[in-house]
């Protein structure tokens, strides 16, 4: 095995993601395979249904952790909602503040953002209607929040611009 392959593998989940949760695995046996092939994997614990810069927050330590045990460097691994906050890490002037290397592999759909994605520009009595859902009034704003970051919009107005390939 090479040195490269030898590195940990840290795999990110999208949004509603999980690691397990009972008999169910949010990655289908990846990670076991993985590790059943002599790699060290880690699956990280981001907020499910926050922000990407909140996730990213988030992620920071793990990625911290899993690059110091014992490796100075990670394949990062990132999966639909995951790839977004992925991004926000990926940028050379972040990643050299910490000095790791690292593979990163995610969906390529998620920096387009989803024309499919149109709950934020529902008509006002709908989305007062989706609005309400949450039990909170600081949860329907994170669900806003994160609803308007899966827009096409979003995508090529706000978060492309800030996070270029």
């Amino acid at each position: 095995m090479s040195n490269r392959a030898r590195l940990p593998i840290v795999l990110l989940h999208g949004m509603a993601g999980f690691d397990q949760i009972g008999p169910l695995d949010y990655f289908y046996g990846v990670k076991s395979r993985l590790a059943s092939d002599g790699h060290q994997v880690f699956v990280t614990e981001v907020d499910p249904f926050q922000r990407i810069e909140v996730r990213a927050a988030q992620l920071a330590p793990q990625l911290r952790a899993s690059w110091r045990a014992p490796a100075r460097a990670v394949h990062l691994i990132a999966h639909s909602r995951g790839a977004w906050t992925r991004a926000i890490w990926s940028p050379p002037g972040l990643w050299r503040s910490a000095s790791p290397l690292f593979t990163s592999i995610s969906a390529r759909t998620a920096a387009r953002g989803w024309r499919t994605w149109r709950w934020a520009s529902l008509p006002g009595r709908q989305r007062a209607c989706w609005r309400s859902w949450p039990t909170s009034s600081a949860a329907a704003r994170t669900w806003e929040g994160q609803a308007y970051q899966l827009t096409e919009e979003y995508a090529t107005s706000v978060f492309n611009p800030h996070h270029p390939r």
